[in-house]
């Protein structure tokens, strides 16, 4: 459970109202973490010449990056939340539908084994395996040092 603190200030003093939120848990979910953290700076991969390739990351700020092996079983999803920085996801096997809620809108959309898509860390979201075998797939998140890349939020009604 999430629990969000206000204070109101009265002519008395101060008083402190808490007002808890329920986040919805993952279900049927395993993860496998790998994290670390990418100093401020500029790096870049170039491979021009040989390849055509050329890469660049910029951080403006000591950034945690993290790495992560998702599995989900089917009729599991990994329970509504959001992120605090972008997300690559790489389906590697089946099929995931991703649910956005953003500005009153619920979306849906299918992600197939092979595809790759980036998650710009707006907008609440879950993940559902709807079909009858497991779901595989990598992500790839950066976030400001310290600050937590995933944050669980209550459902907003959507439906997969």
């Amino acid at each position: 459970m999430t629990k969000t603190k206000k204070f109101l200030a009265t002519g008395a003093g101060v008083v402190l109202l808490v007002v808890a939120v329920k986040a919805t848990a993952p279900v049927g979910v395993t993860v496998s973490r790998w994290a670390g953290v990418i100093e401020a700076g500029h790096f870049r991969h170039h491979e021009e010449q040989t390849t055509g390739l050329k890469l660049e990351l910029k951080t403006n700020m000591d950034t945690d990056f993290t790495l992560s092996s998702v599995v989900v079983n089917p009729g599991g999803n990994v329970g509504w939340h959001t992120h605090s920085g972008p997300v690559f996801i790489n389906i590697r096997r089946g099929t995931l539908t991703l649910v956005e809620y953003r500005d009153g809108i619920c979306e849906r959309r299918d992600v197939g084994s092979g595809l790759t898509i980036l998650e710009q860390g707006t907008g609440v979201h879950n993940a559902y395996n709807l079909t009858g075998t497991t779901v595989e797939y990598a992500t790839a998140a950066w976030a400001p040092h310290g600050v937590p890349q995933r944050i669980d939020m209550a459902d907003p009604g959507c439906v997969p």
